[in-house]
């Protein structure tokens, strides 16, 4: 297999040097058409699997032709990792259905009795409502409210939601709706009539929202309003824009001061793996002009674009020694220093990793490397810009990390301290696949928590739609190779001067 491969990347790689593939039609066939299976030694799948659906409004329905009916689902556990679901009716001449997870709106058109079938995406789990369809005017009392939604999740200090609510029931002459919250410490609602009304976060939990018309069945949206995980919301900071952000990372970096050990540990839940800062901008220069072409992509300013130049973290103390594991830290430190690992959501730039297919001393000596860690212009200038102490040497910590030379025939593995760094495969994957085994080894890497499965790897790219990004381990049986993950959140390998997703990351202490 393995040999196969290589001739393959031969091949390939001697087409794009003639000219005769181009950079995109490579990264297509190469990467995001690739039939690999995922795995390589990663730290396990974190897929939580469906365990049952439930219809929480009533399994057996009546209602008249004409009319319509609204059913709540409820798919378990909450945090299923898939809660797609399909409806389907028996009879659809009788009563058809359209919905997602959290409902749907059941369209009553003939006399007769049918069931209403919620079904999971795997097909294993299903709920049945019978439904029961009498004439027109017999006088059955129709639950005839829909809502655009009916549970919300929302954390302290986003802005206020919409609900929209639908009088299905056309006998009603009054439609008239009015809005209740059945606990007001956790959200607000306007009471005033109306088909829209905002939610308005208040405190932590749950409550009801109620939309209410005389003589029908009133509607519900559950909302539950959990802890912010915005940093800046988190830590009270102050200020607007570039400055918001440098108040949020000094914030942060007196928290992590004041700890000691073993608080640190867990940081009391303070701050969580998950948890953001999100940048009012990034602006990232052009290539330099010139430029030789192929692979050159750049993000300039990502104004408009929040996902790209959202900031989480994705490790907590991972550079201390004995962390997720390991038997040491490279650096040594002991004793070990308060820090979390932030690193970009997305890939807010896509960039080549060199600009020829040499690569004799792996990312330590890549022009990639140096794009991040200074220069005008550069990756490291655009985060300071845009209000990351990046200068701050008290604020943003280099750990000591160890990358391999190359990739076919490394010798040995560099040592690097940078501020501003790409992760490792096993940092991101917690074990080898494609990286050299002598020198990226378990001992002396550590692993990034946060990614603990492929769905949490994956990083959007502009880069032809895919979301292929690097990483800075070379590949081990081909030196002009380098490592990345891509938009399947698997491991995989490029040639170096092809463009692909740049997510950096750095430590603050």
């Amino acid at each position: 297999m393995v040999a196969r491969k290589n001739l393959t990347a031969l091949i390939l790689g001697i087409m794009l040097s003639a000219g005769m593939v181009s950079c995109e039609n490579w990264m297509i066939e190469k990467l995001l058409e690739r039939n690999e299976p995922s795995g390589g030694g990663n730290g396990g799948d974190s897929t939580v699997d469906v365990t049952g659906v439930e219809i929480t409004n009533g399994t057996e329905r009546r209602g008249e032709v004409g009319s319509a009916l609204v059913i709540r689902a409820e798919v378990y556990p909450a945090n299923a990792t898939s809660k797609e679901v399909k409806w389907t009716s028996n009879n659809p001449e009788i009563a058809d259905v359209a919905g997602t997870a959290n409902g749907a709106t059941v369209q009553l058109f003939g006399v007769g009795s049918t069931e209403i079938k919620v079904k999971t995406a795997n097909g294993e789990k299903e709920a049945v409502c019978t439904i029961t369809v009498v004439p027109a005017g017999s006088g059955v009392v129709v639950t005839g409210i829909s809502l655009n939604r009916y549970s919300l999740r929302m954390e302290e200090g986003d802005s206020a939601e919409t609900l929209e609510a639908t009088v299905l029931a056309t006998s009603v002459t009054d439609q008239t709706i009015s809005w209740a919250s059945s606990n007001t410490d956790v959200a607000t609602v306007d009471a005033s009539s109306g088909q829209i009304t905002l939610v308005t976060p208040v405190g932590l939990g749950s409550t009801d929202i109620t939309a209410s018309v005389s003589g029908i069945t009133p509607a519900v949206c559950r909302v539950t309003v959990s802890e912010s995980t915005n940093l800046a919301i988190k830590f009270n900071a102050t200020g607007t824009g570039r400055d918001l952000v440098a108040d949020t990372f000094q914030k942060i970096h007196n928290y992590l001061s004041g700890l000691s050990v073993p608080l640190f540990i867990n940081m009391d839940k303070k701050i969580r793996l998950g948890d953001y800062v999100e940048l009012a901008d990034l602006a990232v220069a052009e290539y330099p002009t010139g430029d030789p072409a192929g692979g050159k992509i750049e993000a300039g300013s990502l104004a408009a674009q929040p996902d790209r130049r959202r900031l989480m973290v994705v490790g907590i103390n991972s550079f201390n020694p004995g962390a997720n594991g390991r038997t040491s830290y490279t650096g040594g430190v002991t004793p070990a220093i308060p820090h979390i690992v932030m690193q970009f959501k997305d890939t807010p730039v896509d960039r080549r990793m060199e600009q020829t297919n040499r690569n004799d001393n792996g990312y330590s000596g890549s022009e990639m490397r140096n794009y991040l860690i200074s220069g005008s212009g550069r990756f490291y200038t655009g985060l300071k810009d845009a209000g990351v102490p990046v200068d701050n040497g008290a604020i943003i910590w280099a750990p000591k990390r160890y990358v391999a030379n190359k990739g076919n025939g490394a010798t040995s593995a560099s040592l690097i301290e940078d501020k501003i760094w790409l992760p490792t495969e096993r940092e991101i994957f917690r074990g080898r696949k494609y990286s050299v085994e002598a020198y990226e080894t378990e001992i002396n890497q550590t692993w990034l928590e946060y990614y603990i499965s492929d769905d949490r790897r994956k990083k959007p790219s502009a880069f032809n739609g895919g979301g292929v990004y690097w990483l800075a381990s070379p590949y081990y049986d081909n030196p002009p190779y380098f490592f990345c993950a891509v938009n399947r959140g698997v491991p995989d390998f490029p040639t170096a001067p092809v463009a692909a997703g740049v997510a950096p990351a750095f430590c603050v202490k």
